[in-house]
């Protein structure tokens, strides 16, 4: 409820201020906080907000006028309704309404009036439907008489059409009701019924918060038994309450068929949460449809333990996601790290087999096209070589090769053996004498069979 004497509502023209304005007007009751803005002239009135909807709350004053000022509600610049007459003089008057807004988004609606010199416009209040989420500090939150966070007692009964503009619930009987609210003050609002065939003397009731003493309050009731029924009427206020969460419980015993039923329309919460209980915003219904403010509007509570269910589980949900990325991102290290191992890892380069023999002389020699794979090596084993003094002097080269990829299966490769010529006589050995080099012989050396293969070496032995 935001009333027209907020300081975030914005006036252009020439208005004029009402305060303490207590007159019901056909049946509807008095202004929201007994206060109005008029104009008698062109002029437009003004809010930003977040929500989900909003609703605008007029009059128009002096009926002796057989014309009325006219108005045009605006939503974003977008045109939402209009209207030029009033049926009746009438408080609380619908003037137009947007439902189905994006909350995330703020909106303005503005309310552009073309006045009549002679008959003024008067605006009351804008009613808005804002986020869970949102703060509701210093907010006037309104409670249904249908809002199931109120836990009745027995004989309540929605008000009977014949009582329009009436609306919510009575009870004719011995009544209670209780409701746990946040906030810092409480109002109690329902309906006078029309008297002509009920007794008109007054009822009495009474209130308690937290378990105080009960403070007694007067039922309203029509001045004269003809009177219409009287819609937005206020019961009590609880006056100002520390802010916290408190419960409220209402019990009227009815002394006599002549006293007035009790009633109740809605409920203002000043300041916070709607319900300490309930953990939801939801529209209430009514079985009576009327032009009174009161029956055309939905109404919504808020409750803290909606929040904090939703809070734990987005906590959850992002603590999840976090895990989530943590894995992720050390197995992708661990890859990393062992593909940069494998590149550098150190293995040997295969000697020439072909060169090497051609360079002893050789005429020619066969051997096997192998192809050179890079891996992690493993112990050759060495043929043992001996020497002797002279021309017998034996020299022997032991090869290890490693099998090619298709040849892995075998645990050996074809031999490439040759018998060298003598060594001149007159070419001196490393001994200092002349020898003689015979039985060369190229042997392979045992190979590995397991997952790894071996670089080919060559590895020269002489004693």
């Amino acid at each position: 409820m935001i009333d027209d004497s907020d300081s975030n509502v914005q006036y252009q023209g020439q208005w004029f201020y009402r305060n303490g304005v207590t007159e019901s007007i056909s049946g509807n009751g008095s202004p929201y906080l007994e206060t109005q803005h008029g104009i008698i002239e062109n002029g437009s009135v003004s809010y930003t907000f977040n929500g989900t909807s909003i609703f605008a709350i007029g009059a128009a004053y002096n009926i002796s006028e057989p014309t009325f000022p006219s108005w045009q509600c605006f939503l974003d610049g977008r045109e939402i309704g209009n209207g030029t007459s009033f049926e009746l003089l009438q408080a609380r008057k619908h003037l137009c309404h947007a439902d189905s807004l994006d909350p995330h988004l703020p909106h303005t609606i503005s309310v552009n009036v073309t006045g009549n010199p002679n008959q003024a416009f008067l605006f009351d209040f804008f009613r808005c439907e804002p986020l869970l989420h949102n703060s509701l500090d210093n907010a006037v939150i309104r409670v249904d008489s249908g809002d199931p966070s109120l836990k009745y007692g027995k004989g309540w009964f929605n008000v009977p059409e014949k009582y329009q503009p009436a609306s919510g619930k009575f009870n004719d009987g011995n009544a209670s009701v209780s409701f746990n609210f946040e906030g810092s003050s409480l109002s109690w609002w329902g309906y006078t019924l029309n008297n002509s065939t009920l007794g008109i003397s007054l009822g009495l009731a009474d209130y308690s918060i937290d378990g105080a003493p009960p403070v007694t309050f007067q039922i309203p009731s029509p001045p004269t038994p003809s009177s219409l029924t009287q819609a937005n009427e206020k019961y009590f206020d609880t006056g100002p309450l520390q802010y916290d969460i408190h419960e409220l419980v209402v019990k009227y015993n009815k002394e006599s068929e002549a006293n007035m039923p009790i009633s109740l329309s809605y409920l203002l919460i000043k300041n916070g949460n709607a319900s300490a209980s309930a953990p939801s915003i939801s529209p209430s219904t009514s079985s009576v449809s009327a032009p009174a403010e009161s029956d055309q509007f939905p109404t919504k509570h808020t409750n803290a333990l909606g929040y904090i269910i939703g809070g734990v589980l987005g906590g959850l949900a992002i603590l999840s996601l976090i895990f989530a990325a943590i894995i992720i991102y050390l197995r992708r290290r661990r890859r990393v790290a062992r593909t940069e191992t494998a590149r550098k890892t150190f293995f040997w380069q295969r000697p020439n087999v072909e060169e090497h023999a051609n360079a002893q002389g050789a005429s020619s020699i066969h051997t096997e096209n192998i192809r050179s794979i890079s891996t992690v090596l493993t112990p050759l084993t060495l043929t043992e070589v001996t020497f002797s003094e002279g021309p017998s002097t034996q020299r022997t080269y032991s090869y290890s090769r490693r099998p090619s990829v298709a040849a892995t299966s075998s645990s050996s490769v074809r031999v490439a053996e040759r018998r060298m010529s003598p060594i001149p006589a007159s070419r001196p050995t490393s001994y200092g004498s002349p020898s003689m080099v015979s039985n060369v012989n190229i042997q392979p050396s045992a190979l590995s069979r397991d997952g790894r293969s071996n670089t080919m070496d060559s590895m020269y032995t002489s004693r």
